[in-house]
């Protein structure tokens, strides 16, 4: 967990920018979307792997928010269970808010990124969102570049490949519109993590 968290709080610097506002000025508005076990699987090995996947989704998205609140940074996380849940802070110490709400999301996915990000009320565009998802989607990359221009930044966070032919020019499209794009396998993967948290990059 430990390196884990160094390598995302590596990412999470180069997206930060520096602000000499009041931090709760500025936010950073989370969303995820834990779209596993979404059929009821027969198999037991393939139910725990979705299982395992989901449990790196759920952690990943608390290191985020620890390396954020870290820094003093004014974090908000929505999820839906199925009723709306919501945290905020710019505490460290309240970490275990945030991972307790995260404990109890659902088996199944509530509510669509989709769905999450057309509920998003654009009241200020002092704001960065990070979205966590599964994989990529045309519809999902449109619905996330329609917000460039009414936030301070985007970042989007990939748990997996996509299957979508066209995923390159996707990203490319992502890429241009300067939105961060996080693979989540280069951070989680042990081989992929350096022993120096220095290094980390």
């Amino acid at each position: 967990m430990r390196r884990i968290h160094w390598k995302v709080n590596a990412r999470v610097q180069k997206f930060m920018i520096k602000q000499y506002e009041d931090p709760r000025e500025i936010r950073y508005y989370v969303l995820l979307d834990p779209a596993y076990n979404e059929i009821d699987l027969k198999d037991i090995q393939v139910r725990e792997s979705e299982n395992f996947a989901r449990d790196d989704m759920l952690e990943l998205t608390a290191s985020i928010i620890s390396a954020l609140l870290d820094q003093k940074q004014w974090v908000e996380l929505e999820t839906w269970h199925p009723a709306r849940m919501f945290q905020a802070s710019n505490e460290a110490g309240h970490l275990n808010y945030f991972r307790r709400q995260l404990a109890l999301l659902p088996q199944k996915s509530e509510r669509s990124m989709g769905s999450q990000i057309e509920r998003i009320n654009i009241g200020s565009s002092m704001a960065y969102y990070i979205f966590v998802v599964r994989f990529l989607t045309p519809d999902l990359a449109r619905q996330i570049i329609s917000l460039r221009n009414s936030s301070l930044g985007l970042m989007l966070c990939l748990m997996e490949s996509s299957a979508e032919p066209d995923i390159n020019m996707l990203y490319d499209e992502l890429v241009n519109n300067n939105i961060k794009i996080v693979q989540a396998r280069d951070i989680i993967q042990t081989g992929n993590l350096r022993e120096n948290p220095e290094e980390a990059v």
